[in-house]
């Protein structure tokens, strides 16, 4: 049975992660410009193999950070040069641990609603399916803002609970 098709997904929690960190595996900080997010992406897939996943897996994690990364820089950054997004990835005991940092506009991913999959095509709204999908591949999500606008998002895969 595939992620997406289990009841089981990932909630966004407020605060900070409990998982200890073991190891950081690596650090970037690119430009909040969509035309790095193949270098993320590659970097992501290649690191969740290194922490034990399968390729089928490292891709779903790939896809996952990938539609996080692309919300910053589209909705947090508007499209504008200038902006930074900081990628963290962390080898944690049985699992991947990534860590998003930004400070585009304000998000608050409590307030965003679950799209109605079960509405007729024409009648669904524009958006909301990204969410859903880091949710559903994801096995937990946390989120922190600061007051200077940092936003923090820390989203850990177990080997596991893997698709």
């Amino acid at each position: 049975m595939s992620n997406c098709e289990n009841n089981l997904k990932a909630e966004f929690k407020p605060g900070p992660s409990p998982v200890t960190e073991y190891s950081l595996a690596a650090s970037m900080v690119i430009n909040a410009d969509t035309r790095y997010l193949e270098i993320i992406g590659d970097f992501i897939r290649k690191n969740a193999i290194i922490a034990g996943f399968a390729d089928m897996e490292a891709r779903s994690i790939e896809l996952a950070i990938d539609e996080m990364v692309s919300n910053s820089i589209i909705h947090g950054y508007t499209n504008e040069l200038g902006g930074e997004i900081r990628v963290q990835v962390f080898i944690i005991d049985n699992g991947m641990k990534v860590v998003l940092e930004e400070a585009g506009k304000e998000f608050d991913p409590f307030a965003t609603k679950e799209p109605d999959l079960d509405a007729p095509l024409s009648e669904r709204k524009i958006g909301g399916l990204g969410l859903f999908i880091v949710k559903k591949i994801m096995d937990e999500i946390y989120y922190e803002s600061a007051a200077d606008r940092l936003k923090k998002f820390t989203l850990i895969k177990w080997v596991d609970k893997a698709i």
